[in-house]
């Protein structure tokens, strides 16, 4: 039976419309499919290819060509041609061709994901959804000749047969202009109307437009449907004022990836990924990292405690992919097992070891932690807090006992005694201790002994823990060095004088005693003349001693004399001073005490003997001799007898000096 086809007439102004479904995608305003001729089949064509990856290309004949054609990619019979843009698939195209009868020849196919044309015009005036592989093929062709045309009372009909998937659109318009095609503009790309169609307008009438939607079908193989009829009138009677433009679309989806939802499960259950869903052209791969195991199970503790971002990606058969993002968490809520843990002990210090791990019903080895110290040196007890966190917010505390206790006294020296001579200070002693190290020692004894004698200090070395030790240390001091054995200057006294013949007591040094004064048995004053040896003793009254000698001398008085004219003293008989018989000799002396002259009281006595054959024999003068400026005597020889003489001078002391004469 013959399928009834009905035409779709624009009236009043309105539009005719074929929509399928519509939903809202922003696309870029770049000029897609568009063509424009007279029915002489002159005019213009522009295609225009959008890749995946963004970027466009555009190829536009020269104005007023005769039956103008473009094409993208290039193909063999189209005047105007332009390579696909970057990242298009090569199955990817657009063309448009005007035909002689004032129809057109258009198709294009996005057979790569996201791949499209645009045409900003059109999509400023119908929103189109991009679909999958998006798809269109046009052909229409006027039906009447012009005779035809102007019997039929200047109308006619146009007719279409095109098939489109969805994401496309395919808009037909139809102008009365009587001008020069030459004078038609190119449209610009760059703005979103579309230049010929506003000087149309302008210049011209509208005499038809008719937008459809994808997905369609007019004129089907066998007839399956019917095409699509437009019709037109003219005002005038040539049909060659008929200027019939056309624009067409198709927009691909991009390979789009539905995010699956995350996976929450406990660390002790298996589990699958989800189920993802996509949106591509053709046949769709999927992937994931983290890969699935075989037979998409995962065992529990695959996966570990806590959020794993997986990828799924999407690939389609011309290697273009997408990709989504879900969560597999895995949930811990089971504390580690806290162990029982040892009191720990030390004298001096405790360093408390890491305790072993413990078990975590997820697995894994969870180790202990603590904020506490590890090393403790102080006596005391303490409490160490351990933290066995599994890492996933689970924790278990436990606590492990520190004691410090000494109990151990301080190694007692033993002490070397101490010895000095005069004094002995004592240093103070150490001990040592295994935990507090070095003690020093401690006594109520005195440090510094300046006795002689021995002594004991008692020392006591306490740790600071309650541990005590005692240690006696013995310190003599014991004098074994006697005085310094001083030279004592001889001394002489004269009994003449007043003072007594006491020497004086002298002294030495000690290294201890310091000054020591000497003793002697010797008493004093000494009155016998002559040398008396003193012996001195030097006691440091330690047990040492020290002795020296000295000489003491008690003198009677000094003479000095005979002065001239005799001018000698004490000579021999044999050898005497000769002086003439008769001649008055001064018997001239000096009679000293000490340093001092004696002037006065007792005066020397003067006497004259005579000697005969150097014997003594009678003493005829025996007189005081009289001082003035010295002891003198006048011997006047005037009647001696010739012969020797011995004058001898007795001083009051009773000592005698001589002197021998010889009268001639």
């Amino acid at each position: 039976m013959k399928k009834s086809c009905r035409s779709f007439v624009k009236i009043g102004g309105a539009i005719s419309l074929v929509l399928g479904l519509v939903v809202s995608q922003n696309q870029s305003a770049f000029a897609g499919w568009t063509g424009l001729i007279s029915v002489k089949g002159t005019g213009w064509a522009s295609v225009n290819v959008r890749s995946s990856t963004g970027i466009s290309n555009r190829v536009t004949t020269v104005n007023n060509l005769a039956l103008p054609s473009a094409s993208m990619a290039p193909t063999n019979g189209y005047k105007t041609n332009a390579p696909l843009p970057s990242g298009a698939l090569a199955t990817t195209y657009s063309r448009i061709k005007a035909l002689s009868n004032g129809g057109w020849l258009a198709s294009a196919n996005c057979t790569n994901s996201g791949d499209g044309t645009d045409n900003a015009e059109l999509q400023q005036r119908l929103t189109i959804t991009p679909s999958d592989c998006a798809s269109m093929t046009f052909e229409s062709a006027i039906n009447q000749s012009p005779a035809e045309f102007a019997a039929n009372g200047n109308s006619g009909t146009i007719t279409v047969n095109a098939k489109a998937t969805a994401g496309t659109a395919l808009w037909l318009r139809g102008f009365e202009y009587t001008g020069s095609m030459a004078d038609v503009p190119l449209d610009n790309p760059d703005t979103v109307e579309n230049e010929a169609i506003e000087y149309l307008k302008a210049h011209g009438s509208s005499k038809f437009e008719t937008l459809i939607a994808g997905p369609f079908e007019f004129g089907g193989p066998g007839g399956s449907t019917c095409p699509l009829i437009i019709p037109f009138s003219l005002s005038s009677t040539n049909i060659e004022h008929l200027v019939y433009t056309t624009d067409g679309v198709t927009l691909s989806l991009p390979l789009v990836v539905l995010t699956p939802s995350n996976v929450v499960v406990k660390c002790d259950e298996s589990f699958s990924y989800p189920a993802v869903q996509y949106l591509g052209c053709g046949t769709i791969t999927l992937s994931y990292v983290p890969a699935p195991l075989p037979g998409g199970v995962f065992p529990a503790g695959t996966f570990p405690v806590g959020v794993t971002p997986v990828t799924v990606t999407a690939t389609d058969v011309h290697g273009n992919s997408a990709s989504s993002s879900f969560t597999v968490t895995v949930t811990d809520t089971v504390p580690p097992v806290a162990p029982v843990l040892p009191t720990l002990t030390g004298e001096s210090s405790v360093t408390v070891p890491q305790p072993a791990p413990t078990t975590d019903n997820c697995g894994g080895i969870v180790r202990a932690t603590t904020t506490d110290p590890l090393l403790y040196t102080n006596q005391g007890t303490f409490t160490v807090h351990w933290n066995f966190d599994d890492g996933h917010g689970n924790t278990n505390p436990a606590n492990q006992s520190v004691i410090v206790d000494d109990v151990t006294a301080p190694v007692a020296p033993v002490l070397a005694t101490v010895t000095g001579q005069c004094s002995a200070t004592v240093t103070v002693p150490t001990a040592t201790d295994a935990v507090a190290g070095t003690i020093t020692g401690t006594t109520s004894d005195p440090l510094t002994y300046n006795s002689q004698g021995t002594f004991t200090v008692r020392w006591t070395f306490n740790d600071g823990n309650g541990n005590t030790n005692t240690a006696n240390q013995t310190v003599i001091v014991k004098d074994t060095i006697p005085p310094v054995r001083p030279t004592l200057a001889n001394l002489t006294f004269a009994m003449c004088s007043s003072a007594p013949a006491t020497p004086p007591t002298p002294t030495t040094t000690d290294n201890c005693k310091g000054v020591v004064s000497g003793t002697t048995t010797t008493p004093f004053p000494i009155t016998t003349p002559g040398t008396t040896a003193v012996n001195w003793t030097f006691n440091d009254g330690n047990g040492n001693s020290t002795t020296a000698t000295q000489n003491v001398t008690v003198a009677g008085l000094t003479f000095k004399g005979f002065y001239s004219p005799i001018g000698t003293v004490s000579n021999l008989c044999s050898a005497p001073v000769v002086i003439n018989q008769g001649s008055v000799t001064p018997i001239k002396f000096d009679v000293f005490c000490g340093t001092f002259p004696v002037t006065t009281g007792q005066p020397p006595i003067v006497k004259i003997q005579v000697w005969t054959g150097c014997t003594e024999g009678a003493e005829p003068v025996s007189v005081a001799a009289v001082y003035q400026n010295d002891w003198h005597y006048n011997w006047d020889t005037s009647g001696w007898a010739k012969g020797i003489y011995k004058v001898i001078v007795v001083m009051p002391d009773q000592t005698t000096r001589h002197v021998f004469v010889k009268l001639k």
